[in-house]
């Protein structure tokens, strides 16, 4: 996996599950964490899932609760017949004897069902292990954000005790992954360009720290500043951008 840069969203993850794996018995230990596209949320939930060695299942458009049953069974290597109901006891079994966290990625299309929405509260009440749901919130289109579908079901979400929103980058954010990723050293002037036109969107800030690093290196360049990159160049994400 790629080198994780420690923005704020990245710090923030990480400590709110530091608190719910050393939660009291009796807490809960759901974690939210929500966002638009392109803030990082995927990379840094999948670090964090390999290090707590976690159980990681990515949810589909028209997923049922037999197919999320069967995929979580499935990664943990163990399967069942019978009913759901037989399927259901089955892995609460094993996600309590491994001791290992749920996490689920595009746990919107989970939310959406009723059935999908138990399952999850169940496996977390029974096993009493760390459940982990990502999904998309882009603050505008309320329809779609996965924090405001999840308060429809207030059994869940009374039992999500940190909830994790991914904020676009600020200027010190742009900076630790230009650290961490970019082998040039980036003026100021760059970087604020650079953030005010990505929006903070962590996707778009790599794309653009990958055109900077070509073009320096193309130029034999160790750093870049805006009168070097070009004041009105834009970068390739940009609508109108012509090479």
């Amino acid at each position: 996996m790629r080198e994780i840069a420690r923005t704020k969203n990245v710090t923030r993850l990480q400590q709110a599950y530091q608190q719910v794996k050393n939660r009291a018995s009796d807490e809960h230990g759901l974690i939210l964490v929500y966002g638009p596209p392109g803030y990082g949320k995927t990379t840094a939930v999948g670090e964090l899932f390999v290090r707590e060695n976690g159980v990681l299942v990515t949810c589909y458009p028209g997923w049922t609760q037999k197919a999320l049953l069967e995929t979580l069974l499935a990664e943990f290597r163990r399967e069942a017949k019978g009913s759901n109901a037989d399927k259901m006891k089955v892995l609460i079994d094993v996600v309590a004897d491994q001791g290992r966290p749920i996490f689920v990625d595009e746990a919107g299309f989970a939310i959406g069902d009723s059935r999908m929405v138990e399952t999850l509260r169940l496996i977390h009440d029974v096993s009493g292990q760390p459940v982990v749901l990502v999904g998309m919130s882009d603050f505008n289109k309320s329809r779609e954000n996965i924090d405001i579908k999840i308060r429809k079901f207030p059994q869940y979400a009374d039992r999500i005790s940190q909830w994790v929103p991914f904020a676009p980058a600020d200027l010190a954010d742009l900076k630790i992954v230009a650290k961490a990723v970019c082998p040039v050293a980036i003026a100021d002037d760059l970087a604020q360009r650079l953030l005010d036109r990505s929006k903070g969107n962590i996707r778009r800030i790599r794309a653009g720290l990958s055109e900077v690093t070509r073009e320096a290196k193309a130029n034999q360049l160790a750093s870049m500043s805006l009168s070097q990159w070009g004041e009105k160049r834009k970068f390739m994400f940009e609508e109108g951008w012509n090479g």
